[in-house]
């Protein structure tokens, strides 16, 4: 069974470098992007990812919106959860702690932060440095 990794970013270079970085860390990942909120929702309920890589400002439906939504549906209430911020990630840990997120990540993507995150999810990466 393919580990899946949705990333919901407004930004399309944003996702396109988690995608590239993801893969260079673990090419039998399946990763999938989404550029705003709403269809975000639409494929985690399509897909069931392991992993939501979640910006945190985005117009519309942000990413804090996201998830409160994603802990309210069956199925997907336990998707491990991270908010991507390109500002201080203080003032998201609190609202990360109250939606149950496993953490908050800084853009752009380290290794580690995917190595982590797929370690968590039972998908131990491929690549060590």
């Amino acid at each position: 069974h393919e580990t899946r990794v949705l990333v919901i970013d407004d930004e399309p270079a944003d996702c396109r470098y988690a995608e590239l970085i993801i893969g260079n860390v673990d090419p039998e990942v399946e990763v999938y992007t989404a550029t705003n909120g709403s269809r975000g929702l639409l494929l985690c309920g399509r897909l069931s990812p392991a992993v939501v890589l979640l910006d945190v400002r985005m117009p519309g439906i942000n990413g804090i919106d996201v998830a409160r939504s994603l802990r309210r549906v069956e199925g997907l209430e336990n998707i491990d959860l991270y908010f991507l911020t390109g500002a201080d990630t203080t003032d998201v840990e609190d609202v990360a702690a109250e939606v149950g997120a496993a953490a908050v990540l800084r853009k752009p993507l380290s290794r580690d932060d995917v190595r982590r995150f797929l370690d968590r999810a039972g998908h131990p990466a491929l690549t060590a440095d």
